[in-house]
């Protein structure tokens, strides 16, 4: 039985936010980040119902990586860079997205509440001239 799988995150994330409020396993289907210049693990780091985006960041630095903008019916959305808008990834919904919409305006996790599975993102670590 497979109740608890919670790929794209980590199989030991506790997917909780700071109100402890736990996302259901039927939110995020399957995603792939190829984030730039990162430090650490990508993690999910807030969901802004408001805005309507969910903001990835830099385990390591905490910084933002990226943000995708999505509805209550979404099935896919692009994950964006923050500083130029360049697409870094793909994430994938399941029928559990309108559960997001059950709880806070604004869900902020840690670090180490929902990781992302080794296997859901490739960093893209590169030396070179960046325009800022």
């Amino acid at each position: 039985m497979n109740s608890r799988r919670q790929y794209p995150f980590a199989e030991d994330a506790p997917m909780t936010d700071n109100e402890g409020v736990i996302i259901p396993t039927d939110v995020f289907v399957d995603a792939f980040l190829y984030p730039m210049d990162i430090s650490g693990r990508p993690y999910l780091s807030k969901i802004d119902l408001g805005e309507k985006k969910i903001y990835f960041s830099d385990s390591e630095t905490v910084n933002e990586i990226g943000y995708v903008e999505f509805t209550e019916t979404s099935t896919t959305a692009n994950v964006y860079e923050p500083l130029f808008d360049r697409q870094i990834g793909i994430l994938t919904f399941g029928d559990g997205i309108t559960s997001l919409f059950q709880a806070g305006t604004i869900r902020v996790f840690r670090s180490t509440a929902a990781p992302l599975a080794p296997t859901a993102f490739i960093p893209m670590n590169q030396p070179g001239v960046r325009e800022e």
